[in-house]
């Protein structure tokens, strides 16, 4: 018996279905190397094998941010709680009072002023959260996460200088199907000099 790979790794290899209970899911290279020894040379696919490597080394990366993953427990609690369907202003009052219980510091709607040349400009831009100065956190209630999403979190990041940020979509029946993880890549450099991933879905 075999099983296709997920169509977002781009192959149709048959890989053995034995593999899919390996003991640790989360050693990417282990998984990496038995796939390798299990399947002919001429069907390893480089796009799965770096696919696959990153997938697993950005969720790694998420379990080692604790500030990521407190705000992501309280966020999956409150989702649970309220389920989809309220104001961005409603879960962030929630989650705000979920850091406050846990001791954590925070800011709510922080404002980001745009400094341009010499000038500053305040142009009315406020952060949803701020999380011990190192996580900013952006609420939506939305149909779908879009690019531009994506595009106004990184500047938020590259304007206040904090390197990592959530993008956090309650409008999803569970709650892991609208988080994305964005970095900005000039201020946050993994272990071996390379710079990091710029954004990763959970």
């Amino acid at each position: 018996m075999s099983f296709r790979l997920p169509a977002r790794f781009g192959v149709s290899y048959a890989v053995p279905r034995d593999l899919e209970k390996r003991e640790d899911p989360d050693n990417a290279l282990a998984f990496i190397r038995r796939w390798m020894d299990a399947t002919p040379r001429t069907e390893w696919s480089e796009a799965f094998l770096f696919s696959e490597l990153m997938n697993r080394r950005d969720a790694e990366a998420q379990r080692k941010d604790p500030i990521s993953e407190a705000v992501l427990g309280f966020c999956i609690q409150i989702h649970r709680d309220l389920g989809p369907g309220l104001l961005e202003s409603a879960y962030r009052e929630c989650l705000c009072y979920e850091l406050s219980k846990a001791g954590l510091q925070f800011e709510c709607e922080k404002p980001l002023p745009v400094r341009y040349k010499d000038v500053l400009l305040d142009c009315g831009y406020r952060l949803d959260v701020v999380v011990e100065m190192k996580l900013i956190v952006e609420l939506k209630t939305v149909e779908a996460l879009l690019p531009i999403h994506d595009a106004q979190l990184l500047t938020y990041l590259k304007l206040s200088g904090i390197s990592a940020g959530l993008l956090i979509n309650f409008n999803v029946p569970v709650l892991v199907q609208g988080v994305k993880r964005i970095v900005n890549n000039y201020q946050s450099r993994n272990s071996d000099g390379l710079p990091a991933k710029e954004s990763f879905s959970l």
